[in-house]
């Protein structure tokens, strides 16, 4: 499992892509997206 951090006041998709990209090259199955930049916690749960 994969984690990436973040403090934005909103996700894009290039975040998701590098995520993605993150399990892709360590072969890895599950990563969370998690951004605090924002009002109240959001998370993205990525599954390859």
């Amino acid at each position: 499992m994969t984690f990436e951090l973040k403090a934005l006041k909103e996700l894009e998709d290039v975040h998701l892509t590098q995520v993605l990209n993150y399990l892709k090259a360590y072969r890895l199955e599950v990563g969370l997206l998690i951004n605090f930049g924002c009002k109240s916690l959001t998370f993205n749960r990525l599954v390859l």
